[in-house]
């Protein structure tokens, strides 16, 4: 039995995700995750046919790198945010990248199109959190698989404050509690593991407070706790 957890307002996340696009905070998200994406895809096991969607892709800087990876197929990125996807829209793209705003729980891709479904700091902002995981697993291919990753979870105790900092309610589970959602929502083979970020931590002269990190204790010892990284399957078809 998993603990109940809040239940995010979709308008509420897409404003705050809006005003973030408006006043750059997405660059800074960018900078804070960009080695966990990698060490996300690298477990991906991406292949340059696949066809790959990022669900939160905010400005869409992981489509752009997935898009050269999978330069025979291509990378989509959807986000609730009208105002992320715009500034998305805006960069400069690779011919086989896309971006489309849309929530999780109604992707606009067919059902078994998909091989692989990444998302970064987004799953705990899901309004429709079992209906969007049912969806992934429509749209991915039997054998696809699903990665997800997130700093916001309850074995790292020094992101608990999130939520309340930001004026949202989030999901706030445990890895095993996330596993069962997974679980529940059909997918096979889920599991889960611990990722650091190997970047250099900033010296507390580098350091500066923002609503994530209150002060720089707060800031070295969430890097310690690292990034909850759960992968997940969809059954291959029956012969």
């Amino acid at each position: 039995m998993t603990t109940p957890s809040a239940t995010p307002s979709l308008e509420s996340v897409g404003s705050t995700f809006d005003a973030w696009a408006a006043d750059g905070r997405a660059e800074g998200m960018e900078d804070d995750h960009r080695d966990v994406v990698l060490q996300m895809l690298d477990r991906a096991e991406l292949a340059p046919q696949h066809h790959v969607l990022d669900v939160g892709c905010g400005t869409g800087w992981t489509v752009r790198l997935l898009a050269r990876v999978v330069a025979q197929g291509r990378a989509h990125g959807v986000d609730l945010s009208g105002q992320m996807i715009a500034r998305a829209r805006s960069a400069a793209t690779p011919a086989n990248a896309s971006f489309t705003a849309a929530p999780v729980h109604a992707l606009p891709f067919a059902t078994d199109s998909l091989d692989r479904v990444v998302s970064m700091e987004s799953i705990y902002y899901w309004s429709e959190l079992e209906a969007g995981l049912r969806e992934i697993r429509r749209v991915l291919r039997p054998g696809g698989r699903f990665l997800v990753a997130m700093e916001y979870f309850r074995e790292n105790p020094h992101s608990a404050h999130w939520g309340r900092r930001m004026g949202l309610a989030l999901h706030h589970l445990s890895a095993p509690e996330w596993e069962a959602r997974l679980q529940d929502a059909g997918f096979t083979q889920v599991g889960s593991e611990l990722l650091h970020d190997r970047r250099r931590r900033q010296t507390a002269a580098e350091f500066g407070a923002d609503p994530c990190h209150p002060d720089y204790q707060n800031y070295l010892a969430h890097k310690e706790a690292g990034a909850l990284l759960l992968r997940a399957g969809k059954a291959p078809a029956q012969d």
